[in-house]
């Protein structure tokens, strides 16, 4: 085991104390997800959001379905 796997599989453990510990305290605001939602202004609107908004969220669109994409083809840089 190389030092990288190390590194990285004390970064999946890290975040997985920090997500139980948010998930077990049931506080709002705390879990990884409502992070992301309140970074990306994701939330319900009657009217569409201003152009900053959009460009976030277009951002977080990208990058999840290249993540996914990266993922799923084990490759695809």
């Amino acid at each position: 085991m190389d030092s990288w796997e190390v590194a990285w599989l004390v970064l999946m453990t890290a975040f997985g104390a920090l997500e139980l510990a948010a998930l077990v305290r049931r506080e709002k605001g705390d879990t990884f997800s409502e992070h992301v939602w309140e970074w990306f202004a994701v939330e319900r609107a009657e009217e569409p959001p201003p152009w900053h908004v959009q460009a976030r969220r277009a951002v977080l669109l990208c990058a999840a379905v290249w993540l996914t994409a990266h993922f799923a083809t084990g490759g695809w840089v």
